[in-house]
């Protein structure tokens, strides 16, 4: 009588399956906006089963990963882009995994993460900062990360303004090649003299430049030599460099005279002699530099 129950209970050993083992890898902070991977370790599947990866946050879902594994053994990662955190800088969403086979396996679990808005810089900077009518501005947008990693995020909007405040020029949706928008504008013949202002509306970041009548370049002239010279010393260097505004160099003729104040002693009384000068001269482009003759 009890050959039944021995073999029944025979029989649910048989047909009861080893279950699988799983190893699900994501970062505990994801930083928008940012692609980042998420891999899966499954192992000891011998029959079809259901995996999905779901990023759950502000009332919305995210699939990250969904198949069906037919494998004994399989290591898959999938990339994706982060949301945007909601209310802002941070936001704690959820993680869910699930596995489902049938009624032999079936795992639900989840795990919290942190989408975090990082921060950025954004750069706006035209060709030179003074131009005259009918010419064209070029300009470039870049935007850096904490890091200092160039982001291709899209631009909802850039605008160009006259100095009166009045949009003469827009551009939408602008994404850019890697990291760096390059834009240009046409001036009219005759526009408005004063300052135009570029702004990057989706990050407040704007820069600006000048509409002006033709007038001649400015430049400045510096110079850079030794604080002491020695009586023992030949020669020593002195660098004459000349740069305009906008940073370009000045190409022309240099012409450097040097003096040393010359006396000596007589009793009575003592007073000074002839100046001892030097001049010196040539062609520039960046910088000069010459050697001068200690007297």
């Amino acid at each position: 009588m009890w050959a039944p129950v021995i073999l029944s209970c025979m029989f649910y050993t048989m047909v009861t399956v080893a279950q699988p083992r799983y190893l699900m890898v994501i970062p505990a902070e994801l930083t928008f906006p940012s692609a980042q991977r998420v891999c899966l370790d499954l192992r000891g599947v011998d029959k079809p089963i259901r995996v999905a990866l779901t990023l759950v946050h502000a009332s919305r879902s995210l699939v990250l990963f969904r198949r069906v594994i037919r494998n004994n053994r399989i290591l898959e990662c999938s990339k994706f882009w982060v949301p945007s955190p909601a209310g802002g800088r941070e936001e704690v969403c959820t993680v869910q995994l699930t596995i489902s086979n049938g009624r032999y396996f079936n795992v639900k679990e989840e795990k919290k993460v942190l989408i975090r808005r990082s921060d950025s810089s954004t750069f706006v900077q035209t060709d030179k900062p003074v131009y005259t009518p009918g010419q064209k501005v070029k300009f470039r947008i870049l935007t850096l990360n904490e890091e200092f990693v160039p982001l291709n995020s899209k631009y909802s909007v850039i605008e160009l303004q006259d100095p009166n405040s009045n949009r003469i020029g827009q551009w939408l949706d602008v994404r850019p090649r890697q990291g760096i928008v390059d834009l240009s504008f046409q001036l009219a013949d005759e526009p408005s003299l004063g300052t135009y202002t570029i702004n990057v509306a989706s990050t407040k970041a704007s820069s600006t430049f000048s509409v002006e009548e033709y007038v001649l370049p400015k430049f400045e002239v510096f110079f850079e030599g030794p604080i002491h010279i020695y009586a023992l010393d030949k020669t020593f260097p002195l660098r004459v460099c000349g740069r305009y505004t906008y940073g370009r160099a000045v190409q022309g003729t240099v012409r450097v005279t040097l003096c040393q104040k010359a006396w000596r002693y007589r009793r009575p009384p003592r007073h000074f002699g002839t100046d001892i000068c030097e001049e010196y001269s040539g062609q520039v482009s960046w910088l000069a530099r010459l050697e001068m003759v200690s007297g």
